[in-house]
């Protein structure tokens, strides 16, 4: 009868062990990060959060289309501007061993001046995250989207 005890314990013991075991485990999302390349980068993009703070939708917007035959880009902005506003320039991806992949670029105009900070580059087919490498606490999320004809077609082409 003891014998008959210790199974029954012992079994009882086993299944409450796996219903916490299978409780406690999370599925974890496995994201598969891309190349950064420009063709990788080639295409639209809409920033979507910046700082952690979701960019506001009274039609305040930043759009980046990057053109990969020429690593340059057109920049689409109506930040402090009651208008949108196109910057244009050259883009460059570079690799650091420890960082990864980073992007810097600089304006086309008459100092050919440097962004604010390079960008370490975390990129899926459908979304991408720059953080600056000198301040990791500024973070961009872009998402792909389509830049409105309305505001492209307001400029004139880019050579």
């Amino acid at each position: 009868m003891m014998n008959m005890k210790n199974i029954f314990r012992t079994a009882l013991l086993a299944v409450a062990f796996f219903a916490f075991v299978s409780c406690s485990e999370k599925e974890v999302e496995v994201v598969e990060y891309l190349d950064v390349t420009a063709n990788n980068l080639a295409g639209d993009w809409k920033l979507e959060t910046w700082n952690d703070g979701l960019v506001p939708e009274d039609g305040v917007a930043v759009y980046i289309r990057f053109v990969r035959k020429d690593s340059r880009y057109e920049m689409y902005s109506n930040i402090g501007s009651m208008e949108f506003v196109r910057q244009t320039g050259d883009f460059t991806v570079l690799t650091d061993e420890v960082a990864g992949y980073i992007i810097r670029g600089s304006y086309d105009n008459t100092l050919n001046e440097e962004w604010n900070h390079r960008y370490i580059v975390r990129l899926t087919a459908e979304r991408m995250v720059w953080t600056a490498y000198d301040d990791p606490a500024d973070v961009c999320v872009y998402v792909r989207c389509s830049i409105p004809d309305e505001i492209v077609s307001a400029f004139p082409a880019v050579e």
